[in-house]
């Protein structure tokens, strides 16, 4: 017997944590969610793996499958629209990192266990020079580093201009033109040779989406680019570029990138839904909505001096507007609570809250000190989740009022809070635990007997039924 089935006792049925062998210290230390198949309803299901695997629960907690695409991602991405200094001529931004300050906190958080980096070919927005540009700070630092365990994530659609200019009138959109030029000119900032995921900025009215599709395809199989994306989007929109490359039979979409914080919820009404029905990846950016929800903001007088200033606060809608929501301060005051209650700061308590959201991937995080860096990754390395009472309480205070159709669902005639989990269609709940199943490292009756245990426990009552069924037809069949 392997292994993994030595210490799991499949064949006995239970674990050996039941035989003594494994005390409640060990136990805490070694759960994992154990998921199981593409398209199943999956459920988080604590299984018990022996302390010989450590690297399994740590897996779990710090990355997230990326849809469909097989590429694991840390649950943490590092953003860094403030990498790079802007030209004292445009003005000042507070926040902005020189290089120096970009690769220390590049390197640590590496050293956390970070393998995602977004960036874009206009970052840090207007008025720096080429030198000091984001992806040329990420370049500089990225040649030596191991190429291939990072993910790095550039954006096309924008300029690096402020406006428009007459003479470069085409750095905008994604014409055919502006893309292969755009990614030129991303691969020599970032000196590799190849992007991991392109991100389409927005959604571009003025040209053919399966002309697009085409381009986006032709990069892929180029080499150049490996996946691409698309930021911006509204629901249609989404579902008409992955239903474009479905009838052109081309690489698609395999990543939405959108603000989403308890504080901006509005992706949940179609982009989440499209996410979760097509199965990519959502990347959730400005969790802490552009710097608002961190523990310094939370005086309001300091909040609105805040996004009174010319910062990344001020990128936020005017502070007044957020102030007169009277959902908005109900909202923090919760943060506030929930973080005193769990010696926490308020930031940790956003981040987790996007993070257990069902059809996050990972939460792109900007940071200005290894300090903030280390604390949202503490969330991770310690595995800290909000108690399902707190997500709840979360959940209803900063809930949106839908408008119609929005509100029109059969999902209403059950209790919506508990229907999230049961539609979850993200890949984040797959443990790496299957992975060594599949490999034979378990024999293969064993890995059967695994599989039937986690469906049976995984999936709710009124599919059991169904899967007996499909049992004994296979039965019928194979004794045919």
């Amino acid at each position: 017997m392997s292994k993994i089935a030595e210490l799991l006792n499949l064949s006995e049925g239970k674990t050996n944590v039941e035989e003594g062998i494994m005390n409640p210290v060990d136990i805490q230390q070694t759960r994992c969610n154990f998921g199981v198949g593409y398209g199943a309803d999956l459920r988080e299901r604590t299984v018990t793996v022996s302390k010989f695997f450590p690297s399994i629960q740590n897996a779990n907690n710090m990355y997230s499958l990326l849809g469909r695409s097989g590429v694991k991602l840390s649950k943490i991405c590092l953003g860094t629209l403030n990498f790079g200094e802007i030209d004292a001529k445009n003005g000042s931004r507070p926040g902005q990192l020189n290089k120096k300050q970009c690769h220390q906190i590049l390197n640590r958080f590496v050293e956390l266990g970070g393998n995602c980096i977004d960036t874009a070919n206009f970052y840090p927005w207007f008025g720096s020079s080429e030198d000091q540009h984001s992806e040329s700070i990420i370049g500089s630092w990225l040649k030596n580093v191991d190429r291939n365990k990072m993910f790095i994530i550039t954006k096309v659609g924008l300029s690096n201009t402020d406006g428009i200019k007459i003479n470069d009138i085409n750095s905008f959109g994604v014409s055919r033109m502006n893309l292969f030029n755009s990614v030129e000119s991303s691969l020599k900032r970032l000196q590799t040779t190849y992007i991991d995921m392109l991100q389409l900025q927005a959604w571009d009215p003025t040209c053919n989406v399966y002309e697009v599709v085409k381009c986006l395809d032709e990069l892929v199989k180029s080499g150049k680019v490996r996946y691409f994306g698309v930021m911006g989007f509204k629901g249609y929109q989404l579902q008409k570029i992955l239903d474009a490359a479905r009838m052109l039979g081309t690489q698609r979409v395999v990543c939405y990138d959108g603000e989403y914080n308890i504080l901006t919820r509005g992706c949940e009404t179609e982009v989440a839904e499209v996410c979760r029905t097509e199965k990519i990846g959502f990347l959730a950016h400005s969790p802490l909505k552009y710097g608002l929800l961190c523990d310094k903001y939370q005086v309001k007088d300091s909040r609105s001096e805040a996004a009174t200033k010319d910062n990344l606060a001020a990128m936020s809608k005017p502070f007044d507007q957020l102030s007169e929501n009277p959902i908005y301060d109900c909202t923090l005051n919760c943060l506030r609570d929930i973080a005193q209650r769990s010696s926490l700061t308020v930031s940790q308590i956003a981040i987790m809250w996007a993070l257990q959201k069902s059809f996050v991937t990972s939460a792109i995080l900007g940071v200005s000190s290894i300090q903030e860096l280390e604390e949202a990754f503490h969330i991770l390395n310690n595995g800290l989740r909000l108690s399902p009472e707190d997500m709840l309480r979360l959940n209803n205070i900063s809930r949106m009022e839908l408008s119609y159709p929005n509100q029109v669902s059969l999902i209403s005639i059950y209790d919506s809070n508990n229907m999230e989990d049961s539609f979850q269609s993200t890949f984040k709940n797959i443990s790496l635990l299957p992975v060594y199943l599949s490999q034979g490292i378990v024999g293969e009756s064993n890995r059967m007997r695994a599989i039937k245990e986690h469906e049976y426990q995984s999936i709710d009552s009124a599919r059991k039924q169904e899967l007996e069924q499909q049992q004994q037809d296979l039965k019928r069949r194979a004794n045919a």
